[in-house]
């Protein structure tokens, strides 16, 4: 590898690390994740998968279904929330 290819290599690897290092672990007590959800400086969200717990039902899915519409949803205030 020449040194120009190592230079380019190394800014990647720092500037990658900066990156990283301004995102916090977002935790919650009733929030159930299966992979980790971060928050960077601006608030903005990052993760693949998010789980919520209500206390009531929130949406009316038949058995086996895996994906809701907002049509589904029944709390008025959860569905203007997702816009």
């Amino acid at each position: 590898m020449n040194k120009v290819t190592i230079l380019t290599l190394l800014f990647i690897i720092i500037l990658s690390t900066r990156v990283l290092g301004q995102l916090t672990l977002v935790s919650e007590p009733n929030m159930h994740s299966e992979s980790d959800i971060y928050k960077d400086s601006n608030s903005k969200e990052y993760s693949k998968l998010i789980v919520f717990q209500f206390k009531e039902k929130m949406a009316e899915v038949p058995k086996g279904v895996v994906e809701v519409n907002k049509n589904s949803i029944l709390d008025f205030s959860f569905k203007y929330l997702l816009g």
